[in-house]
């Protein structure tokens, strides 16, 4: 026998060996189990569902709706990023300062999260239609709204399509504004989204759900604990690739200009802005909130121990400063 096999045969034995051990003596498999327990704790969080339905949009498509809260407060509507869930929104849906205070209701946007995930392409249109069928069908009069990421250029495709004073005010949070024909315009996105998105539109699950874990790692300044970076992974894993695709393949290929117009007419509605980044944003960089905040009268606010989630990372903060914003 070669040392090779012989080392093999050895290892082999000594294996079998350990594994007739320890299940003739009950330890095996907890040993293992404790070992596992001491290296990690993926303990996820009870996630209280509110008043939980689904609003039928113009297309009908089914979104997700879950309504939080005091009913008689004044209403605030969350719109989450591209690839996320109602679930980021989790340290605020469960303040108890902010359930005391407003009404907060959360949706999944079509192809994320619980809402159905049509063929196709998911235009703004689309999208604008969606977060009106929310508004109309929970009885939403003057919201405050506040997106984040996506959902602040899918809060503009809304206002396009409602009016500018459809909302009592906007809330930004390291938002986008959409395509520009503004030869001054300039990319606004970083490499924690740039490198990423290939990875997390490919059909393979093995470098989807690399480049997911990639982008979430992206989002925050520093390394999330692993229970949270697991949880966001698997309400992001609800995010199908091609929907991912839809999402993205239907913004249009001609320029939006909500820069040029339509963050103006918000300014001329006199409807309070505003816009709000960290410091350490990779994903839509953090000089994009202070082109939101010119164009729309509003004011800039920045955290400086925060990448693309302030209100999950500096959550305490961000909870008062919305409440304070809301409430003025």
């Amino acid at each position: 026998m070669s040392n090779h096999s012989s080392l093999v045969e050895t290892s082999r034995r000594g294996i079998l060996g350990l594994m007739a051990t320890g299940l003739a003596t009950g330890t095996l498999w907890p040993s293992i189990g404790q070992a596992q327990s001491a290296a990690i704790d993926l303990s996820f969080p009870e996630i209280p569902a509110g008043k939980a339905s689904r609003v039928t949009s113009a297309d009908g498509t089914k979104i997700n709706v879950n309504d939080y809260g005091n009913p008689a407060g004044k209403p605030i509507l969350l719109v989450h990023g591209f690839s996320q869930s109602r679930l980021s929104w989790l340290k605020q849906f469960t303040d108890p300062m902010l359930l005391a205070r407003f009404r907060i209701v959360t949706l999944d946007l079509r192809g994320h999260g619980e809402s159905d995930k049509p063929a196709g392409t998911y235009a703004p249109k689309n999208m604008a239609e969606d977060v009106q069928a929310v508004v109309t069908a929970m009885g939403l009069v003057k919201p405050a709204v506040v997106g984040w990421s996506l959902g602040g250029v899918v809060i503009l495709d809304w206002l396009a399509l409602a009016g500018p004073s459809a909302a009592s005010k906007v809330m930004f949070v390291d938002a986008g504004y959409g395509r520009s024909s503004d030869a001054n315009a300039v990319n606004t996105f970083g490499p924690g989204i740039l490198s990423n998105l290939p990875l997390m539109m490919n059909d393979d699950a093995a470098i989807n759900a690399r480049g997911t874990l990639n982008f979430i790692k992206a989002c925050t300044h520093r390394p999330l604990p692993a229970s949270e970076l697991a949880f966001a992974l698997a309400f992001n894993m609800l995010a199908t690739p091609a929907s991912r695709r839809s999402t993205l393949t239907g913004r249009p290929k001609t320029p939006e200009d909500y820069d040029r117009n339509l963050l103006p007419a918000i300014k001329a509605a006199g409807v309070p802005v505003i816009a709000m980044t960290g410091a350490h944003d990779v994903i839509v960089l953090p000089f994009t909130a202070g082109l939101i905040a010119k164009a729309s009268g509003g004011s800039l606010v920045s955290y400086s121990e925060s990448g693309h989630m302030p209100f999950w990372e500096q959550a305490t903060q961000f909870n008062t400063d919305l409440a304070a914003f809301v409430a003025a």
